[in-house]
């Protein structure tokens, strides 16, 4: 028995209706693919990310601290932690590390560029786990020393270098975010470094340090692209034959 289809011609609108259909849904699993292959931002915290411990007391001219027993940063040359109103003349840091541990008066890591104390390297690090492969910025706080002047400070993962900052203010802390770079997975060190090491009393002070790790969307996946590429073409196609149809 014959089927009545059998041999049957697809007019230019049954065309036009099938094309739509393919489009949309071609368009449509490209879209659902690409969020599949996006990558979701993460934040990986320091330990101790506010610096407030170990906890310096209260606001007295000697809460301030060099190189310290710190949990998870390691402070090299002229670098510690000092309070709000001790005699480093921090101003606003906050009060409050990402576990929620807190201190008496609020707490910052200061960076001094005294290399006249015979530190001719002055800086903070801190080994972090857990990053997935994919890119990482730097997000902290930054404070210029009252009156004595800025000290330049380079932020590094590993060898990678995110820039060099300086703070826009003696009175308030200011946030700044780095760049991207590629990142591994596994560990990487952190690094904020001085940069005026001559032999001059300049300061910075950093506070609320984090990481973001694998931003959504930075690489597309390959299949998305395909399929972005096969949707833009039946569209070009379907154009084509609206248009010669219409001629």
């Amino acid at each position: 028995m014959a089927h009545a289809n059998v041999g049957r011609v697809i007019s230019n609108e049954d065309w036009s209706a099938i094309m739509k259909r393919f489009v949309i849904g071609l368009a449509g699993l490209a879209v659902l693919t690409g969020a599949a292959g996006e990558i979701n931002a993460g934040i990986i915290y320091p330990v101790n990310n506010g610096f407030e411990v170990p906890n310096l007391g209260a606001s007295t001219f000697f809460a301030f601290a060099y190189r310290p027993a710190a949990p998870g940063w390691t402070f090299t040359g002229s670098t510690g932690i000092a309070a709000n109103g001790s005699g480093f003349t921090v101003v606003g840091a906050t009060n409050g590390n990402h576990d929620g541990t807190t201190s008496t008066s609020g707490q910052a890591a200061f960076i001094q560029a005294f290399a006249g104390s015979g530190f001719t390297s002055n800086f903070i690090s801190q080994s972090l786990s857990g990053f997935s492969s994919g890119f990482a910025s730097v997000t902290f706080s930054i404070e210029q020393r009252t009156t004595i002047g800025n000290n330049p400070i380079d932020v590094k993962l590993d060898s990678q270098d995110l820039g060099t900052y300086l703070a826009s203010s003696s009175s308030s802390f200011n946030t700044i975010t780095t760049p991207l770079v590629a990142v591994t997975a596994g560990s990487h060190t952190l690094y904020f470094i001085s940069t005026n090491n001559a032999g001059v009393d300049v300061t910075q002070f950093i506070d609320n340090v984090s990481v973001t790790n694998n931003v959504a969307g930075a690489v597309p996946e390959p299949a998305s692209l395909t399929l972005f590429g096969l949707a833009s073409m039946s569209l070009l196609g379907y154009g084509w034959r609206r248009r010669k149809a219409a001629a």
